[in-house]
């Protein structure tokens, strides 16, 4: 079944995460469309997507996601 950010409107996104969107969240609420959306409800996954690329932190936590992955791939 869905976990708990099915239930957020993807409208709300930007408000929800005005201030930041960490990482962990990011990176589970990205896991949760993949495993839970995508094979039953690929427009809702669609929706939520176009609603997360509305929050203005987004953009600072992929690029911290990024830096973390190359310096993985440098150990």
């Amino acid at each position: 079944p869905p976990r708990q950010s099915a239930r957020i409107p993807p409208s709300n996104l930007p408000t929800l995460f005005r201030a930041e969107l960490e990482e962990d969240v990011f990176v589970s609420m990205i896991a949760n469309l993949e495993s839970h959306f995508l094979p039953r409800e690929p427009q809702a996954a669609v929706d939520f997507l176009l609603g997360l690329a509305k929050v203005k932190s987004l953009k600072m936590t992929l690029k911290f996601l990024a830096s973390k992955a190359r310096w993985a791939h440098r150990a």
